[in-house]
């Protein structure tokens, strides 16, 4: 069902559907594309008490309800409930409607209506999708008779990306959008309108980039705006789930967005809860991913692929940090813990300066740098990032990073905790296991793209602490499929110990040639007890007395 007028027009409603009089139709599986004022509008004539049963009460389940960017006085809703209409509405997707110069819009408004339910009260696939409009939720009462609004129940709905373009963290954009706008004028008391059980595309709503003022009247840009005095929004479990998908695919239509499926991987972290476990699909992911005051997340790629296979996920931006996890205070609310990266791709694009950064609250070496702990990365892959030429020289990029760029200790960084610097500490970063630091690339240090300063011992009065480590070891995992000589030729001169994975067949383009003292084992992690082969053009190569302690001959 189209809609009709232009948006500039003042003149003129056009609605898709209007509910009136003792209408309770049932309104299903439709398209609303674009009505001028509202697509589904239930309008009342009484909020008298004695009459709530004569007033209109459509159900709308199972729709698509889209607008489009209006420039006029009048109201722009997917759905509206008015002056006693009542309403139930679930599993609808609700997007899009924006009005440059007018506060009467939103997915859902909600203008004296008499009843409610937006969701459902126990079943989370009942809920609504509500996202990319002015306002998610836009409620205004002025009659005493419903006062504090009781009677809206809303829950269980994904209320996530409305103002600021559908695409923010903060939820807000124009000067007057966000999540949601309340006014109410019957008093100045208190009136709580209560939001609970509800996913904001933030696990964490008021305290992790949201914004809200506890005692209204808030700020208009606020993402929860709370109007005039006594306009407050009880906020309560705000709901994330513990399984999340990450795919490029993925639409405002997907069951589960906002809340378990997301099409970018910022938006997946911000949603995070503890535990968490998000899982990224192949794609190429040029966003600027940045993990803060979470716990327990652990974001997963493609652990088993190759660096050269390209179905691991890649994450390149052109500028800044591809991931940075970092605190935002001394405060322990805003703690990051046991936070594993696993099976990605990191591709040094244009200015970016840092594969995966890790920084405290800031550069001062005690207690309340703050720094992240437990941090692991696995099977992951760093190409294109600069050498580092000694400890303590400043380069163009690194592949991991404990100290922001230019890393000239003036900037962020991570301090450890009071122990001696030979000492393990949950404030380093485990990178030790299957990572590939310089793939495709040449260097000649075994070290070569982590950007770690010296382990300093720094005393602040009777405390010691101690500068962030990246753990690594002179081992690097060569996977199924890859080139031996391009895998081996990223190592430099060694020592490094080299683990090539059984019941493979390697391949190479030309002569494989090794350089300096690798030792050379197999692992059968998961796989089976078979040796592996290596084929060249032209050549043969024999390994007897492999570093694995066991005599084979391998083909090639």
């Amino acid at each position: 069902m189209n809609g009709a007028d232009g948006v500039n027009e003042n003149t003129v409603f056009g609605f898709g559907i209007m509910c009136i009089g003792t209408a309770t139709p049932l309104i299903q599986y439709s398209t609303f594309e674009s009505n001028h004022s509202v697509s589904i509008a239930s309008i009342g004539r009484s909020l008298s008490s004695t009459l709530v049963s004569q007033m209109p009460n459509p159900t709308v389940r199972d729709n698509i309800i889209s607008g489009s960017t209006m420039t006029n006085t009048g109201w722009h809703a997917g759905l509206m409930t008015a002056y006693g209409g009542r309403v139930t509405a679930q599993r609808n997707v609700i997007r899009g409607h924006r009005n440059t110069t007018e506060d009467r819009t939103g997915g859902i408004h909600i203008f004296d209506g008499r009843t409610a339910l937006i969701g459902s009260n126990s079943v989370k696939t009942d809920g609504n999708i509500i996202t990319d409009n002015d306002w998610g939720l836009n409620i205004t009462v002025t009659n005493s008779i419903i006062g504090t609004p009781s009677s809206y129940t809303i829950k269980n709905n994904n209320i996530v990306y409305n103002g600021n373009g559908g695409s923010g963290l903060t939820c807000t954009g124009f000067l007057t959008s966000g999540c949601v706008r309340y006014e109410n004028t019957t008093s100045t008391a208190n009136r709580s309108l209560t939001l609970q059980g509800n996913a904001w595309g933030n696990s964490d709503p008021l305290n992790n980039g949201y914004t809200y003022d506890a005692t209204p009247p808030g700020a208009a840009a606020d993402a929860f705006y709370g109007v005039t005095q006594g306009d407050v929004m009880a906020i309560t479990s705000p709901q994330f789930s513990v399984a999340e998908q990450v795919n490029q695919s993925y639409t405002e239509e997907t069951a589960g967005w906002g809340y378990s499926a997301f099409n970018t991987i910022q938006q997946a972290v911000d949603a995070a809860g503890n535990p968490d476990t998000i899982v990224v699909a192949s794609g190429n992911y040029a966003e600027n991913v940045c993990v803060f005051s979470k716990q327990n997340v652990a974001i997963i790629g493609d652990s088993m692929a190759t660096c050269g296979s390209g179905s691991k996920p890649v994450i390149s931006p052109n500028s800044g940090n591809a991931m940075h996890i970092f605190t935002l205070s001394a405060a322990a609310a805003h703690n990051t813990t046991n936070i594993t990266v696993n099976g990605f791709f990191f591709d040094q694009e244009g200015a970016q300066e840092v594969g995966i950064l890790t920084t405290g609250w800031d550069n001062t070496a005690n207690a309340a740098n703050n720094p992240p702990t437990s941090i692991e990365v696995r099977n992951t892959c760093f190409q294109d990032y600069a050498t580092q030429g000694a400890d303590g020289v400043a380069a163009a990029s690194a592949a991991m990073a404990t100290e922001e760029f230019p890393f000239n200790n003036t900037t962020r960084q991570s301090y450890g905790n009071n122990v001696s610097p030979a000492t393990p500490d949950p404030t380093d970063i485990d990178a030790q296991a299957n990572n590939n630091f310089n793939y495709g690339g040449v260097s000649t240090s075994p070290s070569f793209k982590l950007w770690d300063k010296t382990d300093e011992y720094i005393a602040q009065g009777s405390l010691f602490y101690n500068a962030a480590t990246i753990l690594q070891t002179n081992l690097i995992i060569v996977f199924c499929g890859d080139d031996l000589n391009v895998a081996l030729g990223a190592l430099g001169a060694g020592p490094v110990t080299v683990y090539i994975q059984g019941d493979c067949i390697y391949k190479s383009a030309s002569q494989l040639t090794i350089n300096g003292p690798f030792d050379i084992r197999v692992d059968y992690t998961g796989r089976e007890f078979t040796s592996p082969y290596c084929r060249t053009k032209w050549y043969y190569l024999q390994f007897s007395r492999c570093g694995s302690f066991m005599g084979y001959r391998l083909p090639c």
